[in-house]
């Protein structure tokens, strides 16, 4: 008789002592306490089933298309579906494609240990309704389950809010501000970036580099679809302003009020069509509804969105003499519209996709299936994408190559580190920096706190992640050995001898620099970094089991 606890968190927790033999797979950093339990967590095997349905996933993923189709949630030829995260897959926003792989993995845990009994602690009802389609029967035991509902109200305000923030932004511009651009002849190549959020104080994108030179220009967008920063109207203006004095051009001066009444058209209309989509989806036997629901619901409101900004785009493409337009994001929602719209209203212009941060085999994003980028631009089927698509490595490279990408070729150089020419590692043995990636801040400590406590002679550095809810770090303030800094990277990989990682592309960056990297794989995450496609990734994990 054997017992199986699937135990999600931080919270370790304990159980009432049992002379069965007790089975415990993680999903999180937590342990089991109070009886004797073995570890079943097999990480390698999660890596190997993350990587084996990949391609069955994306195909999967794909044929969701057909029901936007269906219900005709298209745009003058464009299926809206494949400007959705969930035709993206965000893996980051989304838990989907991880829960499937650690059910798949669980499936074999139960068919080889034959556990009389389950015991779900700590999990979510979603994950409850896929692990009852995997475990065949044996009952499942559920303590401190989390009911997970999607916000709709919630989302539906966020999305009002923003369409309106359009509006008074629209009504407000020519009071505030008096436009003064005038309309350049000169045909150049163009720049795209998010003000200020990606961008230096000078308005530069360091992304960019040296590739941007003096006859160039920018062209930036500030509102963007209110996920990838926000800004309230009153910063707006100031911020308006000083993109204007760094001379670059903004997207956002071309909303008219005909663009906040379109996203509030589209608003109501995908939100009506979601709601009314009750079927059930299945990969593989397991239950995945719940999941794809909410991948559905978030996907509307980007779309939505999508709708009210699209028009501005639209009319800058128009209104500049562009010859070349270079933009990153190209693999994301955002980037899939400014494809669309280029190849469909400015046909003359050489669209590059600028790779802008690490690729990697499990890294979803960057897969499409064999169907979604045929040389047709039937784009009710195909994703719009780049003409050229620019990558920063040949393993880069070969990974958008097979996912459909063409005309893929390696740039000179990786630009956004140029700042690692001016390092010279110090390799102090006793300084370690700790880098986060933006999810897992907490959980990585949470795993690496025997290594930090056994090791007091090491002077840790974490750096939280710029972006992140880093609250978390106040809890470690008083370990004598960790050192919360904001300090720069490149101060910081100028000092340290180790450097520890989940999925941060520090990580990538330290080994150019020679510096040893320590991979921490939280139990039952599926690690998405290009580390894990090197052939010597096993000799840099460190793991709680």
């Amino acid at each position: 008789m054997s017992d199986l606890i699937i135990l999600f968190g931080k919270n370790d927790y304990h159980v009432s002592n049992s002379s069965r033999m007790t089975y415990v797979y993680s999903i999180g950093s937590a342990s089991v306490y109070g009886r004797e339990v073995v570890n079943v967590n097999d990480s390698e095997k999660l890596r190997e089933i993350a990587l084996e349905v990949r391609e069955e996933y994306s195909r999967w993923i794909y044929s969701l298309n057909k029901m936007f189709v269906r219900k005709k949630l298209t745009y003058q030829g464009l299926s809206l579906f494949l400007m959705s995260d969930c035709s993206c897959k965000r893996t980051e926003l989304f838990d989907t494609y991880a829960s499937i792989c650690n059910l798949l993995l669980i499936r074999e845990i139960i068919a080889e240990r034959e556990p009389k009994e389950i015991l779900l602690i700590h999990g979510d009802s979603w994950f409850l309704r896929g692990l009852e389609s995997v475990a065949g029967g044996i009952p499942i035991i559920v303590e401190n389950l989390e009911k997970k509902k999607r916000n709709w109200f919630r989302r539906v305000a966020s999305d009002l809010r923003f369409v309106m923030e359009i509006a008074l932004v629209v009504s407000l511009t020519p009071v505030i501000i008096r436009r003064s651009d005038v309309k350049e002849e000169e045909t150049r190549r163009y720049f795209f970036s998010i003000f200020p959020k990606m961008t230096e104080s000078d308005g530069r994108d360091k992304k960019y580099g040296d590739l941007v030179n003096d006859n160039d220009r920018y062209a930036v967008n500030i509102l963007t679809d209110g996920f990838h920063q926000h800004i309230s109207v009153l910063s707006y203006f100031r911020i308006l302003k000083n993109a204007k004095r760094s001379g670059l051009k903004v997207i956002d001066d071309y909303f008219t009020h005909s663009d906040w009444i379109t996203g509030l058209y589209w608003l109501f209309r995908i939100k009506r069509s979601m709601l009314r989509e009750s079927a059930s989806h299945y990969f593989r036997g397991i239950d995945v509804s719940s999941w794809i629901r909410e991948e559905l619901s978030q996907s509307a409101s980007r779309l939505a969105r999508f709708m009210a900004i699209k028009g501005a785009y639209q009319r800058f493409f128009q209104d500049h003499c562009i010859s070349e337009f270079v933009y990153y994001l190209h693999e994301y929602p955002l980037g899939r519209l400014i494809s669309w719209l280029l190849r469909t209203r400015q046909p003359h212009v050489t669209t590059y996709g600028f790779q802008h941060g690490p690729a990697a085999q499990r890294k979803l994003l960057y897969y499409m299936s064999a169907n979604e980028a045929k040389e047709q631009e039937d784009f009710l089927t195909n994703v719009p994408i780049p003409q050229e698509v620019l990558a920063e490595d040949n393993a880069s490279a070969e990974i958008y190559q097979n996912s459909g990408y063409r005309n893929v070729r390696v740039m000179d150089k990786i630009y956004r580190l140029d700042y690692l020419e001016n390092i010279l590692p110090r390799k102090d043995a006793k300084l370690a920096l700790i880098a986060p990636g933006l999810h897992d801040g907490e959980e990585m400590l949470e795993t690496m706190s025997g290594i930090i406590y056994s090791n007091q002679e090491t002077r840790f550095f974490l750096k939280p992640h710029p972006l992140a809810n880093n609250t978390y770090a106040n809890k470690y303030q008083k370990s004598p050995n960790l050192v919360i800094t904001g300090d720069s990277i490149q101060d910081l990989l100028s000092q340290v001898s180790v450097v520890y990682v989940t999925y941060s592309s520090v990580g990538l960056e330290a080994l150019k620099m020679e510096i040893a990297v320590r991979v921490v794989e939280i139990p039952g995450v599926i690690n998405q970094s290009p580390l894990g496609d090197l052939k010597n990734y096993e000799s840099m994990v460190i793991r709680s089991n």
